[in-house]
């Protein structure tokens, strides 16, 4: 009976064994996954790596709309005439979008101001959100150019309880106020309305009239990141002709110089970007 029972013990050592190494061989080689690629409707294996499933760049993140946008754009840096015309017809958001024009810069530090030739609009709507409305509206005084709207924090209620962005061309806010903002982030980010150091929408109260008179003049301020050199420009909305935001891409660059230019591009709020050529520039 010993020998037996021996025996018996020696063979479910060894089914452990290998049970226990067939684990091991499994979390170094993981099994694939299948997935259906989305051209020709055939399945293809994506390895797990560590037993975590990954995705393919291609379908991971990125809208069915925005998609479709990506597969009519060119590949290829392209004059800025054609780059501004190809934004606009991928710019299929429900609402007007803004064009923004993205620089890869030599250096950090560089600054420049410049006077726009074509401003956003002609009447300009804008909501400024302050903890301080007395000393704003004493400042703003009447901009005939400008529907300025000056409210408190109530303003980031209502826009959460509304579940909708206000209807204004630019949304300002005190510096202050940026912690409560990112309440509402995911309702004003996507149409491009969340203030924004880069775009100069985050404004003093004190210094609230300056900056109407400026946004009046059509002047902006640009300078890079602080550990990154690059920077981000606003130049136009999609209602805008070819021709004007073409102007204020021409006088961006000019602005910069394009021999401090690594690489240029542009896009709308929601779409994909399109390199410009700036040896045409």
């Amino acid at each position: 009976m010993g020998k037996i029972r021996i025996k018996q013990i020696g063979e479910g050592f060894e089914e452990v064994v290998k049970l226990k190494k067939k684990k091991v061989v499994e979390r170094e080689n993981p099994p694939a996954l299948e997935m259906k690629d989305e051209k020709n409707g055939s399945r293809k294996s994506v390895s797990t790596g560590e037993g975590k499933p990954t995705y393919s760049s291609q379908i991971h993140g990125r809208s069915a709309r925005y998609k479709k946008a990506r597969k009519r754009i060119i590949k290829e840096a392209v004059i800025i005439e054609d780059a501004v015309e190809k934004v606009k017809q991928i710019a299929t958001a429900s609402f007007i979008e803004t064009v923004e024009l993205h620089l890869n810069v030599e250096k950090i530090g560089i600054r420049v101001q410049l006077k726009l030739p074509h401003p956003l609009s002609s009447k300009k709507k804008v909501l400024y959100i302050t903890s301080d409305t007395a000393k704003a509206k004493k400042e703003a005084g009447k901009q005939d150019g400008v529907e300025l709207m000056i409210k408190g924090e109530e303003a980031i209620s209502q826009i959460n309880s509304a579940g909708s962005a206000p209807d204004v061309d630019q949304l300002w806010a005190e510096p202050a106020m940026m912690p409560k903002l990112a309440t509402i982030a995911k309702i004003i980010g996507p149409l491009g309305l969340m203030p924004n150091p880069k775009h100069g929408t985050l404004v003093e109260p004190g210094n609230i009239g300056k900056k109407l008179q400026s946004l009046l003049e059509g002047n902006v301020t640009l300078s890079t990141e602080k550990k990154a050199a690059v920077i981000h420009s606003v130049v136009g909305k999609t209602d805008m002709t070819d021709k004007q935001i073409t102007d204020n891409v021409k006088a961006v660059i000019e602005a910069i110089t394009a021999k401090d230019i690594k690489s240029a591009y542009i896009s709308s709020t929601m779409g994909p970007s399109v390199q410009i050529k700036l040896a045409t520039v």
